[in-house]
């Protein structure tokens, strides 16, 4: 009798030391599929399949991976989602102009194909978009594409198709199929898109063409996607969290390889980018919402800490210091709290510095920006609001009288924000509130704006404009 119950049992063991073996099973990807394609097969598909789980640890790849650095951006550079330190914050010694208008301080305005979202990425003398095109107006077929523009002219020089399928449905009447942001190390783009009811990764070189391609699974919400990735060292990170359990996965930049992946056991669809930071001494990935906040290591995917809050949906990215990070929530609750950065595991309550519901003044979809103590947030309905770092008191708002979904930028104690209409405002970063300029563009604005040395490169609904005193 013991024979023939080691003999049943045999199969079961077999297969697991099978599993263990073969790093793509590992990995939650079908037997047989390599996780590391190799140049014949880089630009195929490759499925990361995610897996319900009660926790989320990460899953890490028992394989040796080369560590390479991310390249420092160049000076002129806008190589990703909120620039080149993440935050909305232009580098110093930069003065962009305060006046503009259709006729006045426009280097050129370039009509764009199709609609999107996704802020410029600016890499040398190129700008990088990513649009989506109806194939047919009486189907639901789209194509996605990225736009490679001249810097100096606004010309489009290339538009390659990344892929063509069914769009997002449902999704948000404000939303596109190209709002996420296009990352570059400088050699290469990587860029998510939802079609045809699944995530897909990219990773093209300068031209557009296609080097490395993950199905990264179904994704469905109301709204749609618009996550943007993040580059850290070698890895390139991306977040999908659908009405079902989610997934954060980091891979190689140069291979496609999966480096790392964490289950993420989430109901409720999520919309932030994964965002990096550096707070307490050490570099975390924050992602918020649905319901609660997690932190994660970058370079292993291991949960750092995590904390309830702010609300259901979070689509903003959040601000941050050297001890704490600054969260915002959209619905149904309009929620602000800061939270300290140096905890572990699950946050209790003496973490939370302050939470408050502020409805008013609270960002939905714009980010927050934070300048000496004072955190700077725009609103949907169209408010612009000062408020207490250290207290999470209001120190003063001001009226829009247009909705905003563009995020603040700050230009030393200056800054910049845009409208739907097309309105741009600069205030002062300073507690006494003083709007100091108002100009007209005559499309309206949904993307955030690239402010470098050479000027501000705003994308509207329809046109790419580059904003500067005629001579640069």
């Amino acid at each position: 009798m013991r024979k023939l119950f080691i003999f049943l049992l045999l199969p079961f063991f077999l297969g697991i030391f099978a599993c263990q073996k073969d790093p793509s099973n590992a990995a939650g990807m079908p037997s047989g599929r390599s996780a590391a394609p190799d140049s014949k097969t880089a630009a195929k598909e490759d499925p990361i399949s995610a897996s319900a789980a009660k926790e989320d640890p990460a899953e890490e790849i028992p394989a040796a991976v080369e560590e390479y650095p991310l390249p420092e951006p160049g000076e002129r550079d806008y190589p990703w989602w909120r620039g080149p330190d993440r935050n909305d914050i232009v580098r110093p010694g930069i003065s962009p102009p305060q006046k503009w208008g259709e006729d006045q301080n426009i280097v050129w305005k370039t009509p764009l194909p199709g609609l999107g979202y996704g802020t410029p990425t600016l890499i040398g003398d190129r700008i990088y978009l990513p649009a989506a095109e109806k194939v047919d107006e009486d189907s639901d077929l789209y194509s996605v594409s990225i736009l490679v523009l001249s810097r100096s002219e606004g010309k489009i020089l290339i538009k390659k198709e990344l892929m063509r399928g069914k769009g997002a449905k449902p999704i948000h009447r404000d939303n596109s199929n190209a709002s996420a942001t296009i990352a570059s190390d400088g050699e290469r783009l990587f860029y998510p898109l939802l079609l045809d009811g699944r995530v897909y990764f990219f990773c093209c070189d300068m031209e557009g063409k296609i080097l490395w391609k993950k199905d990264l699974g179904p994704f469905k919400s109301v709204h749609g996607y618009s996550t943007s990735p993040l580059l850290y060292k070698h890895l390139a990170i991306l977040c999908i969290d659908p009405e079902a359990p989610g997934q954060l996965a980091a891979f190689d930049r140069k291979t496609g390889r999966l480096v790392w992946k964490v289950v993420r056991t989430v109901e409720e669809a999520n919309f932030s980018s994964p965002a990096l930071i550096h707070s307490s001494g050490k570099d975390q990935v924050v992602l918020t919402g649905p319901f609660e906040t997690r932190s994660y290591d970058p370079n292993t995917g291991k949960l750092i800490w995590f904390v309830d809050g702010p609300s259901r949906v979070c689509p903003a990215s959040p601000a941050w210091d050297d001890q704490t990070v600054y969260l915002s929530s959209g619905f149904p609750h309009r929620i602000i709290m800061a939270v300290k950065t140096n905890g572990q595991g699950k946050l209790d309550e003496s973490s939370i510095l302050w939470k408050k519901r502020k409805d008013p003044v609270s960002p939905y979809v714009p980010s927050m920006i934070l300048k000496d103590g004072l955190l700077f947030a725009a609103t949907d309905e169209g408010s612009f609001s000062c408020i207490d770092a250290k207290t999470g008191d209001l120190v003063w708002t001001d009226k829009l009288g247009e909705r905003v979904y563009s995020s603040p930028v700050l230009v030393g104690d200056l800054i910049y924000l845009f409208g739907r209409k097309g309105t741009g405002w600069i205030y002062r970063a300073d507690r006494k509130k003083d709007r100091i300029a108002e100009n007209k563009l005559g499309s309206g604005v949904w993307a955030t704006p690239v402010i470098t040395s050479d000027g501000i490169y705003l994308r509207s609904v329809d046109t790419l404009y580059k904003i500067a005193p005629k001579s640069k």
